[in-house]
């Protein structure tokens, strides 16, 4: 008997697909999925990654998915980025923003699958690097950008 040509495809991972980064535009946005990611490259390293579809965008096209990836690795950086999301999620920016309350949001219940949010982007060069990014302001929807 010969051996198939896809002997050991059971044993294989399927890389992850990755959606484009959220650019600098408006955007409305519904969350996906929301969590705590390992690198695949860097033993230890974890990210923050949210995923959405985009509902209305002045730049995206509606039905798009987006992707927004913090590195978990400088707090001063990526607590209050997190805090700004999670308040617009919560569309209470005067809410207590704990560590379990983010903790729920990546749990694999997804509470906040569904919700809508706004987002506004803006391009930026790191000061220190000179590699562009793109800043995010997160908006509970029923805020005016």
């Amino acid at each position: 008997m010969a051996i198939s040509d896809f002997e050991g495809i059971e044993a294989v991972a399927v890389p992850a697909r990755r959606a484009p980064f959220i650019e600098a535009g408006n955007h409305v946005l519904q969350i996906e999925r929301l969590e705590r990611i390992e690198s695949r490259q860097k033993r230890g390293v974890r990210y923050w990654l949210g995923t959405f579809k985009v509902l209305e965008s002045d730049v995206a096209k509606v039905g798009d998915e987006r992707a927004w990836i913090l590195k978990l690795e400088d707090p001063a950086l990526y607590l209050p980025a997190i805090k700004d999301f999670v308040g617009a999620v919560l569309a209470d920016p005067s809410a207590q923003i704990t560590a379990a309350v983010v903790e729920n949001l990546i749990s694999p219940a997804q509470p906040a699958t569904g919700n809508v949010v706004k987002c506004k982007g803006t391009d930026r060069v790191s000061a220190k690097t000179g590699t562009p990014w793109t800043k995010l302001e997160w908006q509970a929807v029923e805020a005016p950008f």
